[in-house]
């Protein structure tokens, strides 16, 4: 087994020749063998659903495919069954209550709550869409003299040939 730095591994079952990359926080967990589960991943143990966060009382339950009944874990803290040589990008965050079957890959900034991800899957974010709003900020602007002079605006300065900088550096030319 391999442990980045950083790592919070508590009551948890890591099998052989698996890796933990930077700042993996899984808890109340088992984890295959031959796995590689990437930096800043968190496997949640614990629901949001409880009052008290120090005294959790909601059992977890693994919810599965529309037509098979969810399967009851009987206890208040379990993190998630993640199968042998299960491989994850970076920045996921697992809810209690997942199994991830074997063999299968989980892409990058995935946030999935309490699943049953079958064996040989790959889960993907579902919005491949970017949000662009209005800031509230004042726009920058650049002046771009054709003289090649230095000009300043809203804190930017123009080097040489009109090309724009922040200030502190120069322009290049």
């Amino acid at each position: 087994m391999s442990v980045g730095f950083g790592c919070e591994v508590t009551h948890a079952f890591v099998g052989e020749d698996t890796v933990l990359g930077h700042q993996v926080g899984i808890g109340h967990c088992i984890i295959g063998t031959d796995a590689h589960l990437s930096a800043n991943l968190v496997i949640a143990a614990i629901s949001l659903c409880n009052y008290d966060m120090r005294v959790p009382v909601k059992e977890i339950v693994l919810h599965g495919p529309v037509d098979e009944p969810a399967y009851r874990c009987t206890t208040s803290q379990f993190g998630g069954l993640i199968g042998d040589h299960v491989q994850t990008g970076s920045m996921i965050t697992i809810g209690p209550g997942t199994a991830v079957g074997r063999h299968s890959a989980i892409a990058a900034s995935v946030c999935m709550g309490s699943s049953i991800v079958p064996a040989a899957s790959v889960v993907r974010s579902s919005s491949r869409e970017v949000t662009i709003e209005p800031s509230d900020r004042p726009r920058q602007l650049t002046l771009r003299p054709r003289d090649g002079t230095a000009a300043t605006a809203n804190g930017c300065t123009t080097g040489l040939h009109g090309r724009s900088a922040p200030v502190g550096t120069t322009g290049g030319g």
